[in-house]
């Protein structure tokens, strides 16, 4: 005669003894997401002397022009630029290095575990959803960590430069980009390989001391794990209501179908502090990609002239997979931050005052652009004139 303890659904023991493999398996889930990320890495070439000498020897060009930039000189670039030259697998290796703190916040978010409450027995479990429970347990780190592998190494592969995305990185004083993605680019937007570098690394450049000031990191770290943490929230929610009284339990009983939101089950709802953390979250990175923007439409004439390629460049990066898709998972949306971006460094760069407001941006919490100013400058710089506090996040419900 069957135990009380033991399955009722025949299924149950696949789940069951699934889910004591793996954990007998003592799988190494960081070795899982190397592994994953090495699948990606190793389509790239071979980076040789011919690929790195052309691009670094680049950084005296960007040091002679930089000067001549307003907004360049606010940002202390006016020493002589060294520039790195990585393999996107060195590339991926700093990265994963240097976002130690927020990959493993990522990683508890959006692998929480499921949770059963109470006596599946005695509730009545034909599913076995107790025993997907235990399984989903148990494979979703490595589910996880083999689809952060896959971003991580797709992105690395992808990525011009270190700042391709808005993302706490520590200070360096040299710039680092990708040659081999360089390459692939500039076939791409039809232009000199020498002047797609010659860009990203003005870009990279002017972004870095950005990222590191201290107002800018502050806010990056604070909102992204704001972000994160909410996505934890989000995971555990989801839990209690999938195996919980009231969630897919209720499917035992087929008559509650056609009263059931199924839909409601997987929702995440939209707090005022989420929004609010979002927004914030969307004008820094928008305030970094912006202000690094207004400094290269300054030399943009004199290096550039009027080459369209420039344009398709920065289309084709926000719409790239790899690059979108970690994006997304920092809560990131990059055609609305490049949006914002784009009409901020537009006013700004036309601005007597542009370096002074930057600089004070870049020292003062309280003088740091919302949302809505980045898209009226003038109204930034008057709040600024008169030593006005910053509003705060719910101050205005409005789009810019």
């Amino acid at each position: 005669m069957a135990s009380d303890e033991e399955p009722q659904n025949p299924f149950e023991f696949l789940l069951r003894d699934l889910a004591r493999a793996m954990s007998a398996q003592g799988v190494d889930v960081h070795r899982l997401r190397a592994e994953f990320a090495e699948l990606a890495l190793s389509a790239a070439e071979v980076l040789g002397p011919e690929h790195r000498a052309p691009i670094e020897e680049l950084g005296r060009v960007a040091s002679r022009y930089l000067p001549e930039s307003r907004v360049a000189k606010v940002l202390g670039l006016e020493h002589e630029l060294s520039v790195r030259a990585l393999h996107p697998r060195d590339g991926y290796a700093e990265l994963v290095a240097e976002l130690g703190d927020y990959l493993a916040l990522l990683e508890q978010a959006v692998a929480g575990s499921m949770t059963v409450s109470g006596n599946p027995a005695a509730q009545g479990d034909p599913f076995g959803f107790a025993a997907i429970s235990q399984l989903a347990q148990q494979a979703g780190p490595m589910i996880v960590n083999a689809q952060l592998g896959s971003v991580l190494g797709h992105f690395a592969l992808a990525s011009l430069s270190r700042s391709e995305l808005v993302l706490p990185r520590p200070a360096r004083s040299d710039v680092t980009v990708f040659p081999l993605a360089l390459e692939a680019m500039a076939r791409e937007v039809d232009a000199p390989v020498a002047e797609v570098a010659l860009w990203v690394i003005l870009e990279d450049a002017a972004r870095g001391p950005i990222v590191a000031a201290p107002v800018v990191a502050d806010r990056l770290d604070v909102e992204l794990r704001l972000f994160l943490l909410d996505l934890r929230a989000d995971a555990e929610a989801l839990g209690k209501r999938l195996t919980e009284g009231g969630g897919l339990a209720r499917l035992a009983n087929v008559e509650d179908l056609s009263s059931m939101d199924l839909a409601a089950l997987f929702e995440a709802p939209e707090s005022p502090a989420r929004t609010a953390n979002l927004r914030e979250l969307t004008a820094t990175a928008a305030f970094v990609v912006g202000v690094a923007g207004a400094a290269l439409l300054e030399l943009r004439p004199r290096l550039f002239g009027r080459a369209t390629w420039i344009d398709e460049l920065v289309d084709r990066r926000e719409q790239a997979p790899a690059i979108a898709a970690l994006a997304s998972l920092f809560g990131m949306e990059l055609p609305e931050i490049n949006a914002h971006a784009e009409r901020f460094a537009a006013q700004l760069v036309l601005r007597d005052d542009a370096a002074e407001l930057v600089a004070r941006a870049l020292g003062d919490a309280e003088a740091f652009p919302t949302l809505e100013e980045l898209g009226d400058v003038a109204s930034w710089a008057a709040r600024v004139a008169l030593g006005e506090g910053r509003p705060g996040p719910n101050a205005s419900d409005g789009n810019a």
